[in-house]
């Protein structure tokens, strides 16, 4: 891993150590992330078309900024790991789920 995508895994993983805190398990993300490596993952889940679980559960929380589309879009220097289309649908997931507003 590049140190950028280090730095992002880190970021990613104490997001996961806080929802834990909280009572969310991230487990399908750790078995994703086990099989595909933290950068692989984040683009499935973020170009999925459902919002998915731990997104819904997040905002039930009140904590969508432990989310991967939160840390991607509130940190620019990580959108460089991704394509256009990833950061477009993390985006529209974030408007969605009233985390921003769409422009």
């Amino acid at each position: 891993m590049t140190p950028l995508e280090e730095e992002f895994d880190d970021a990613v993983m104490r997001a996961v150590r806080a929802g834990e805190k909280m009572g969310y398990s991230a487990a399908r993300f750790l078995e994703m992330r086990a099989e595909h490596g933290p950068i692989e993952t984040a683009r499935r889940l973020m170009n999925g078309k459902q919002v998915p679980y731990g997104v819904l559960k997040l905002k039930e929380l009140r904590r969508l900024d432990l989310s991967i589309e939160a840390i991607v879009h509130d940190n620019p220097k990580f959108q460089m790991l991704f394509p256009k289309k990833t950061l477009d649908d993390c985006r529209a997931r974030l408007a969605k789920v009233g985390y921003i507003r769409e422009p």
